[in-house]
């Protein structure tokens, strides 16, 4: 009884360092040595996917030069971990040990990052760090969703007062916009005019006209529509409206010169007037436009509505304008207009309305 664990004793002190042995040589046959750190991972390989976020691997058990690979890497490059050690498994018909790795699918290749060996200079990071600010203001700056509208116009004002023996005072005042694009050319101007003498008014009026013109490629056909409101106190009516639309024709355009007919159809209503209802117009038109020197231009525009059962009652309004850019400044110019309103049933006034007015241009 003696003799048997002594024999036994004997049996484990063989069999265990022959195990290890052949565990150890097992081991060295795969690249794992005793006191060895285990490999780093290699990407092409494919055996586990990168981590993206570099310091979160920097959590828990970690092997011998794990630390140092990060440190390594440049800002925000993936990481890929090293393999965990292989796990010797046996087969039950064999008493050598085999030693087997599972194998992940491939992952894709690392994208290219620019490392600190290819930042020489300051202004590389410089770029970088611009390149990243503007990709990321274009999500929250309002001003990248909704970019501006460009318009050009001006506003114009003319004054003229006096005052002593008699009291007089007249104002002009307006202004103009326009855009245009390859497809439209959107445009609205105001006018307006007030004077007196001696307390008592002679003169108060206002017009507003909008317009919408759609242009066709390099053909000279235009369609359009125009608003036109007429403010009148010593008129037989409070306001007047007009509504028309139709087709336009350019007959040239060059870089000094244009010249632009019309014809289109449409309504006109005056409101708390003698006739109060809607009146069937037709409307002839043309505008001219000649740029006469590089600080003179010259303008003239003329529209023709007669009556569509009577073409004898009809309603013609021009406006001609000459301006002259002032030396002192590019932005402001002076400009001679008039303005011609005639109507062919005045209601027991006078049928012309004609204005003259020297203004003060500031292009905006």
């Amino acid at each position: 009884m003696i003799g048997k664990p002594h024999n036994m004793f004997r049996a484990f002190v063989v069999v265990i360092p022959l195990c290890a042995a052949i565990v150890c040589s097992s081991f060295a046959q795969d690249g794992y040595g005793v006191g060895q750190p285990y490999p780093n991972h290699n990407p092409a390989a494919g055996f586990l996917p990168p981590y993206e976020n570099s310091t979160a691997n920097q959590s828990g058990v970690q092997a011998p030069g794990h630390q140092s690979a990060i440190n390594r890497l440049p800002p925000g490059a993936p990481y890929y971990p090293p393999l965990p050690p292989a796990v010797p498994q046996y087969d039950s018909r064999s008493a050598t040990p085999t030693v087997t790795i599972r194998q992940l699918p491939n992952t894709p290749p690392l994208p290219h990052t620019p490392g600190v060996a290819e930042l020489n200079t300051s202004s590389d990071a410089a770029e970088l760090a611009h390149q990243a600010v503007d990709g990321a203001s274009s999500w929250f700056s309002p001003t990248e969703w909704i970019q501006p509208v460009e318009w050009e116009g001006s506003i114009e004002v003319g004054i003229n007062a006096a005052a002593g023996n008699s009291e007089s005072l007249s104002m002009t005042t307006g202004f103009d916009l326009k855009r245009t694009t390859d497809l439209y050319e959107m445009a609205t101007d105001l006018k307006y005019a007030k004077i007196s003498n001696s307390g008592v008014e002679t003169q108060h009026n206002a017009l507003y006209n909008a317009s919408i013109e759609r242009f066709y490629g390099d053909t000279p056909w235009t369609t359009f529509g125009k608003l036109f409101l007429e403010y009148d106190e010593f008129k037989a009516f409070d306001m007047r409206i007009a509504l028309n639309g139709g087709i336009g024709y350019k007959l040239w355009e060059t870089d000094v010169s244009k010249f632009v007919t019309r014809f289109g159809a449409g309504v006109s209503h005056e409101i708390d007037g003698p006739d109060d209802s809607w009146v069937p117009e037709a409307l002839f038109g043309a505008d001219y436009e000649w740029q006469m020197t590089e600080r003179q231009k010259f303008v003239a525009k003329f529209d023709y509505f007669p009556e569509w059962a009577n073409f004898r009652d009809y309603r013609f309004v021009s406006n001609v304008g000459w301006e002259v850019q002032l030396d002192c400044d590019p932005n402001l110019s002076l400009k001679l207009n008039i303005t011609d309103r005639y109507d062919s049933t005045p209601n027991g006034l006078q049928p012309n309305d004609i204005n003259y007015s020297l203004l003060l241009i500031w292009k905006l």
